[in-house]
């Protein structure tokens, strides 16, 4: 569960240092023994807290990233994202020198915050006011200049793969998810203008990662969704 605010204020005072008003004049031996105990116990307990506190964030910023790749879809979401990104950066920037042990792992905190941040803030003037109910995206890892690449040779005459009036917004979104324009919302079907079997030859060969031998049964299942034949039906691939 993403921290709200009052769970960013627990942590803040989790990882301050309290201050110790015990008072010792280390005339008695066992006393000076039990003032180091109580030290070491002091150090343990802190080390362990702010061991807690930096693992809740890292899983924190995980979960953030997620949604931001998969669940941000609207302005008012990426808003809302963003907020909640800027408030886990606050309290690392506030809480980066507490302790030394950890200092690599509060560096690459920040910078993951920072970087989904510049995320949110290249997307957000591409997405809509209001959801669209559009199918789910293959969410495949690949450049823009290889899917532009991808795109026109699909689309050639030479190779007939997808129909030539195709909008690359659309063929973007089915790929990789990207913000489809407002103004040309909601996703429509990309029409397969080759057989089935070409299709998904063409798919496996020139998007696919090369060691996938065969096609995964959720990139099948979302292809329906995202592909239509020659009649306009959902596009059904062999062994569904």
């Amino acid at each position: 569960m993403i921290m709200e605010r009052s769970e960013r204020d627990m942590y803040l005072r989790i990882v301050e240092p309290e201050q110790d008003n015990r008072k010792f004049n280390g005339d008695d031996r066992a006393e000076v023994d039990a003032f180091i105990r109580m030290m070491k116990a002091d150090e343990a307990a802190r080390k362990e807290a702010n061991e807690k506190f930096i693992s809740n964030i890292e899983k924190d910023l995980e979960k953030l990233h997620e949604e931001v790749v998969e669940d941000m879809k609207t302005k008012p979401r990426a808003v809302r994202l963003r907020e909640l990104v800027r408030s886990r950066l606050f309290v690392l920037s506030q809480t980066c020198e507490t302790d030394e042990r950890f200092a690599d792992r509060w560096r690459e905190a920040i910078e993951t915050a920072k970087y989904l941040i510049e995320k949110i803030d290249r997307k957000v003037d591409f997405l809509p006011d209001k959801s669209y109910d559009n199918p789910p995206s293959l969410q495949i890892q690949i450049n823009t200049k290889p899917l532009i690449e991808l795109f026109e040779t699909w689309k050639s005459n030479k190779f007939g793969v997808i129909d030539s009036a195709t909008d690359f917004c659309y063929f973007n979104y089915a790929f990789r998810g990207e913000p489809i324009p407002p103004d040309k919302q909601p996703y429509k079907p990309i029409k397969v203008t080759t057989s089935k079997s070409k299709f998904h030859r063409c798919l496996r060969d020139d998007v696919l990662p090369i060691e996938q031998i065969t096609t995964p049964l959720d990139i099948k299942r979302k292809i329906k969704q995202l592909f239509v034949d020659k009649n306009g039906k959902p596009l059904r691939l062999y062994n569904e």
